[in-house]
């Protein structure tokens, strides 16, 4: 099973993935702190474990808007993933927010299109995340402010 965890200004949503089919959702209020945040993490994997079984995996996706209050993205994402990886035992790897939405999309819909297939995500913090599915490692280098969108 996989663990798939997004993690936004003010919520954090977990969804569990068996065989490809969605097992359990769930979602919190994320904390303000970033160490309550990954506790608050942690409790909800130990938490599925016990009712679902192992985890094989788990993806997490930290959206632009809380790096700024907690610090540089490459700090925050490797605090998560150590976090998870140390108290679990199971493997964590970020993901970011473009990245995600690109490879949840419906093959049907991808085989007909042709070129470069690009996803954007605007996070309430209005970050503007752009990844395609040739660049789908460098999320964050394409990411920009959009100040704008207010």
């Amino acid at each position: 099973m996989k663990l798939g965890i997004s993690l936004a200004i003010d919520w954090i949503r977990g969804v569990l993935i068996d065989d490809g089919e969605v097992c359990y959702r769930t979602q919190v209020l994320t904390p303000i702190d970033c160490q309550q945040s990954v506790d608050t993490v942690l409790h909800m994997i130990f938490s599925i474990q016990r009712t679902y079984g192992n985890i094989d995996f788990v993806g997490i996706s930290i959206m632009q808007s809380n790096v700024s209050r907690w610090g540089p993205l490459d700090r925050i994402t490797n605090f998560f993933e150590m976090a998870i990886d140390k108290k679990t035992g199971i493997h964590c790897q970020s993901f970011g927010p473009a990245l995600v939405v690109l490879q949840n999309l419906d093959t049907s819909l991808l085989s007909g299109l042709k070129g470069n297939i690009m996803s954007i995500v605007v996070d309430f913090g209005c970050e503007l995340c752009v990844v395609d599915k040739y660049n789908d490692d460098s999320v964050f280098d394409h990411a920009i402010n959009v100040s704008w969108a207010h």
